[in-house]
């Protein structure tokens, strides 16, 4: 990995800016808080912004309660912020369109840009871009970047844990394809660091509610079809509103469709005020990107792929049937 000009970029940079995708998952905010933390340790200024809010189950990550959320603070200090930015440093996205309101700020910026991410076909412009697919996340990423730099030892527990649950949310607790050997030997060096497994599964996965917990039972049981191999989980507004649904809540329903027999392919569809969001998760080499990409304009990873609709809910559904109806037929 040559990384001899993203070094002279950290060099020559004194105030930075991190920021990552909107609703951010554990991968994106933890990589992203991992490297404040590294790049403190090398005398930056470093402000980390995030478009929206995140999960209350990521707020066990070292730095979390210094991120800035842009949808609750004013339009004038984030403005100042990116005015005042040498670099802004874009973690785990590959279109700026993922910042949604923020994708202004960052491209109006005059500070230099630096893409890290591990999705298909980027669609960024940027002065450095370190882009691996083949990495199981930014996380991972991000590690063996600050590797290849020679700082390995600069890694501290709280920055081993952040790219800990950025490695097991992005993998499924090492259960999807994209576990490899080396996501196994970097999990052990994390360990070696101090990182304790079941404390940071605990933190992610064993600390809701029962608001949560019967919210989840109901969309498993009353929100879901079953359509040859594949199950699509529909939660409209009202069911949202009835559990009184938070940020997080509809984080992971869409593996619950993948542990049926024989299902290959699971696609969660949450309608929200203006848009619908949709994952697409799959496996025995049936690939959900061209269906997020060919159909909504979606991206991601070939077994693990995301998109927004603005059309309605119903019309969301169809559009996805038709899809898989046509897939079948070729």
């Amino acid at each position: 990995m040559n990384v001899n000009n993203l070094q002279k970029i950290i060099v020559s940079s004194q105030t930075v800016i991190i920021t990552m995708h909107a609703n951010p998952d554990s991968d994106a905010l933890g990589s992203s808080l991992a490297l404040s933390i590294y790049l403190e340790k090398k005398g930056c200024e470093v402000f980390v912004i995030s478009p929206t809010g995140y999960p209350d189950f990521l707020k066990w990550m070292g730095g979390s309660n210094s991120v800035i959320i842009f949808s609750k603070e004013t339009e004038n200090r984030v403005r100042d912020i990116f005015l005042r930015g040498d670099v802004i440093f874009c973690l785990d996205f590959n279109c700026y369109e993922r910042l949604h309101n923020l994708e202004s700020f960052v491209k109006s910026s005059p500070a230099k840009k630096v893409v890290i991410d591990h999705h298909l076909y980027p669609n960024i412009v940027a002065d450095f871009i370190i882009s691996d697919p083949s990495k199981s996340s930014t996380s991972e990423l991000l590690y063996d970047i600050m590797v290849s730099l020679g700082d390995e030892g600069l890694v501290d527990l709280d920055m081993a844990e952040n790219i800990y649950g950025g490695l097991i949310g992005d993998t499924g607790n090492f259960r999807n394809s994209n576990t490899t050997v080396a996501v196994h030997f970097l999990a052990a060096r994390l360990i070696q660091k101090g990182v304790v497994p079941h404390k940071i599964i605990e933190c992610m996965y064993e600390s809701g509610s029962m608001r949560r917990l019967q919210f989840l039972g109901y969309v498993l049981s009353e929100c879901s079809e079953f359509l040859v191999d594949t199950i699509i989980f529909t939660i409209k507004k009202e069911v949202l509103q009835r559990f009184d649904s938070q940020m997080g809540d509809t984080e992971g329903i869409v593996n619950y469709g993948l542990t049926v027999e024989g299902v290959i392919c699971s696609i969660l569809v949450v309608e929200k005020v203006d848009r619908v969001k949709i994952s697409f998760r799959s496996k025995n080499n049936f690939s959900v990107y061209e269906m997020a990409r060919d159909i909504f304009g979606g991206g991601g990873h070939n077994y693990a792929a995301g998109a927004t609709s603005f059309v309605n809910v119903e019309e969301t559904v169809t559009k996805i049937k038709n899809f898989l109806r046509c897939y079948r037929k070729s």
